[in-house]
């Protein structure tokens, strides 16, 4: 990627030149963790340079190398032991369902390991196809009775091997991952049948609150395109859908779009970004605050002992990388995940641990020959 085309906007072509935030060797993944302290310092970085486009209101990572960020089945980012994220996954599930008829399949693309798919077995009608494609697919026995995965992308092959009628789409925090998502869209939309309609429902983050609430842990180098409710619009439109809706969801921090692959799509929705230049400001300027202010917090409170953070996704993992990068503030990371436990953050190499092994952290020296492990 040149200098040049990186200012280009993705969405629209215009020169998308509104700074935002800026870093420099940010690890590539967040959601990939590893064995030992000397893995994870040497894992790869890359850069953020995150522009807004004036003209459209789509932001983008314009540093973005794709030919970094390679996801095999080392990466884990399965949320589904929170029991509030699986309360709005059974909500998601039951709203892709109420679109398919019977004898109809569901696919999702970017199935990751099946947990949304797993979802929708526990709640669809008995003999629904549920088909999963990822790239990052392990391989093994399918999550559950009635779910296939494929270990591919999905495309018009894939869809003409299935042989049964395709009733519904979704992607589920996957279009943040692709630097030009209409031609993702557009990927989905060519190898869909043009004999029925069919829904497609996506779910991705919402810049709007990421940069409403100074969420500075929110942008990181796995997410190079962000959207706003009317960005994602403009998106569907020029790929070929129609938006049925865009809503927002859990707490405003999501979007969840559904469109239909009907024939022709409807009017190209024209995005502006006008009313994103506020919230932007808004973001400059808590981002300033937040990086001296949680550091004097996180320096207060390891005075007083050992300092643990929740969470060891890419929330949690960027947040240490901003805020600890020497990792001398924060003792460890704690998650329920057990995919992610006992294992180091890229870089910083922040042990994660289980929550019953709090205890044992707060005797425990991160320069220690060994994490300590549940007992």
């Amino acid at each position: 990627m040149t200098q040049d085309s990186a200012a280009l906007c993705p969405l629209c072509g215009a020169t998308a030149d509104e700074a935002i935030l800026d870093r420099t060797a940010v690890p590539v993944f967040q959601n990939v963790l590893y064995a030992t302290p000397q893995e994870a310092e040497a894992a790869a970085t890359g850069c953020l340079a995150i522009r807004a486009c004036p003209a459209c209101g789509f932001v983008h990572n314009a540093a973005f190398d794709p030919d970094c960020a390679l996801y095999d089945a080392n990466y884990e980012n399965n949320q589904s032991h929170s029991a509030v994220f699986s309360r709005h996954i059974d909500a998601s599930a039951a709203a892709v369902l109420k679109a398919v008829q019977p004898g109809q399949a569901v696919l999702e693309v970017g199935c990751g390991q099946g947990y949304f798919l797993t979802r929708l077995a526990q709640a669809a009608p008995s003999g629904t196809p549920l088909v999963g494609f990822d790239p990052a697919w392990r391989g093994g026995d399918p999550p559950a009775p009635g779910i296939e995965i494929h270990a591919r992308l999905f495309d018009r092959a894939a869809a003409e091997s299935l042989g049964r009628p395709i009733g519904a789409v979704v992607t589920r925090h996957v279009i943040e991952h692709v630097p030009d998502p209409v031609a993702f869209l557009g990927a989905i939309r060519a190898a869909l049948p043009g004999t029925h309609p069919v829904d497609l429902f996506i779910e991705t983050p919402c810049v709007r609150w990421i940069l409403d609430n100074g969420v500075v842990q929110d942008f990181f180098y796995e997410h190079c395109s962000y959207f706003t409710a009317e960005t994602l619009d403009a998106a569907l439109d020029r790929s070929g859908f129609e938006t049925v809706s865009v809503d927002h969801v859990f707490g405003g921090q999501y979007l969840w779009a559904h469109a239909r692959a009907s024939g022709v799509a409807g009017a190209e929705t024209a995005a502006s970004g006008d009313d994103l230049r506020a919230s932007v400001a808004t973001f400059r300027s808590r981002h300033a605050h937040a990086l001296t202010g949680w550091h004097d917090t996180l320096a207060a409170a390891r005075q007083k002992g050992r300092v643990a953070l929740w969470g060891g996704g890419a929330k949690g993992v960027t947040f240490a990388a901003v805020f600890d990068p020497s990792h001398t503030l924060i003792d460890c990371i704690v998650d329920i995940n057990p995919g992610k436990q006992n294992r180091f953050t890229p870089l910083t190499a922040h042990p994660v641990l289980s929550p019953e092994c709090r205890s044992i952290a707060r005797n425990w020296h991160p320069g220690g020959d060994e994490p300590p492990v549940p007992r």
